[in-house]
């Protein structure tokens, strides 16, 4: 977990430059405003943070989010799927192909094999055989 006072500087980071319309690269600290409308990106030593103004009704997960489209190769007892990586966007630095164990059993929706889907994701990934993505925030079917 991240150290609470760090947090708190960032969300103070956040208010301050949230009116701010330039880039500024730096080592340790850039922002960018985003695509969508209400919502900063901060990268601090590489890691982005994405910051939303708290009135917004709006409840989609941002497009800066990594996300990827795959096909479920197995529906596992545990609730974990094994997947098949098939594509990402350009905006991203892309998967290697091949095989990842998502944890799908906090999800609502029943899966089968076969079904192609879109996962949004933190970006990290366990180099295990076959890879594992622990931070999955979303996995929806993808038409």
């Amino acid at each position: 977990m991240k150290n609470p006072k760090s947090l708190f500087l960032i969300a103070v980071l956040f208010f301050c430059l949230s009116a701010c319309e330039k880039n500024t690269n730096d080592d340790l600290l850039s922002y960018t405003t985003s695509e969508a409308e209400g919502q900063i990106v901060v990268d601090i030593d590489g890691e982005k943070y994405i910051f939303r103004d708290s009135q917004l009704t709006d409840s989609s997960i941002p497009i800066e989010v990594a996300n990827f489209t795959a096909t479920i190769k197995e529906v596992r007892n545990d609730g974990q799927l094994l997947v098949t990586f098939v594509d990402m966007d350009d905006m991203f630095v892309s998967l290697a192909d091949g095989d990842y164990v998502v944890d799908g059993s906090t999800l609502e929706t029943d899966f089968s094999e076969g079904d192609s889907v879109r996962i949004w994701f933190d970006g990290s990934v366990e180099e295990v055989l076959p890879a594992i993505l622990p931070n999955v925030y979303k996995i929806e079917l993808d038409n």
